[in-house]
């Protein structure tokens, strides 16, 4: 697999401590967030009104930021990010030519549905994965705690993978703050 996609084995990475528990606490419930505002507005996705909602425009955004990511550590894949996100504007340029052929605008029904099942999917992994590493306390990235509960339930272990966001850094700087903490602990004794 590329370097970027090195699973290390199990205990390489530091666990996370409250901190890191809280960060990925609250950047899943963010995504959580993300997927009921999707689910209660799923009318405007269908009919494509959303799309013409700056809100919306901005998690598309984050959407394409992570979506590669969230796939290829998540499955414990490799896969080109160009060839994913590629294949994503490609689906979703289809669904707009569907769109404007059939409604008259490319922000019709075509295009809503796809961009809705794609935010729906890319923030629920992603929602899910993070509220899990937050009570398994998932090393480096929260895209392991899938994998880390399965490895739990059947008995056996899960590679880890750094976090390509600001999981590892949190991680690593808060071991180190536990470690000068104790180290100080002693010091007084």
């Amino acid at each position: 697999m590329a370097e970027r996609f090195r699973y290390d084995e199990p205990g390489t990475l530091s666990r996370p401590g409250p901190i890191g528990r809280v960060t990925r606490f609250i950047l899943g419930a963010f995504c959580v967030y993300v997927v009921l505002a999707i689910l209660t507005n799923a009318s405007a996705f269908f009919t494509g009104r959303a799309l013409h909602v700056s809100s919306v425009w901005f998690m598309i955004l984050m959407g394409l930021y992570v979506f590669p990511d969230v796939v290829n550590i998540g499955f414990s894949k490799a896969w080109k990010r160009f060839h994913l996100l590629t294949g994503l504007v490609a689906l979703a340029g289809v669904a707009a030519l569907i769109s404007w052929a059939t409604y008259g605008s490319v922000f019709g029904p075509p295009l809503g549905i796809v961009v809705s099942i794609w935010l729906l999917y890319t923030f629920g992994h992603l929602g899910i994965s993070f509220l899990l590493a937050t009570l398994l306390a998932t090393p480096g990235c929260e895209m392991r705690s899938i994998p880390q509960l399965w490895a739990l339930v059947s008995g056996k272990t899960a590679k880890e993978h750094y976090c390509p966001g600001v999981l590892t850094p949190i991680d690593r700087w808060e071991a180190k703050l536990r470690r000068s903490v104790r180290q100080s602990w002693r010091l007084r004794k």
